[in-house]
C-alpha cells in the first residue's frame, strides 16, 4: 500500500514538473493578425498580443519587419 501511495505521489510531481516548464511560443509579425493563433503560419500582429499570451514562461519570435509601438514598453527581468 506505502509503494502506491508513494507512486501516485510521483506521479503526480512530475505532472506538475512537466507543465511547469513547460514553454509556449508565439510569433508574431507586422502583416499578422492580433485574432490569429500565434503560431508560425498564422502570427499575430502586436508584440504586446504575443506577450500577453505567454505569460512569464514562453517565447515571442518576432518576423522580420518594422513594428511600431503604440506606447513605450519597459523591458522587465523576466522578459529577457
Amino acid at each position: 500500500m506505502l509503494v502506491f501511495q508513494m507512486s501516485v505521489i510521483v506521479l503526480f510531481a512530475v505532472i506538475w514538473l512537466q507543465q511547469s516548464i513547460a514553454q509556449v511560443t508565439v510569433y508574431v509579425s507586422p502583416t499578422g493578425s492580433d485574432t490569429n493563433s500565434g503560431t508560425v503560419d498564422q502570427p499575430f500582429k502586436s508584440i504586446s498580443k504575443g506577450l500577453s499570451m505567454v505569460g512569464t514562461n514562453g517565447l515571442v519570435v518576432l518576423r522580420g519587419g518594422v513594428y511600431l509601438l503604440g506606447s513605450p514598453r519597459s523591458v522587465e527581468q523576466f522578459d529577457s
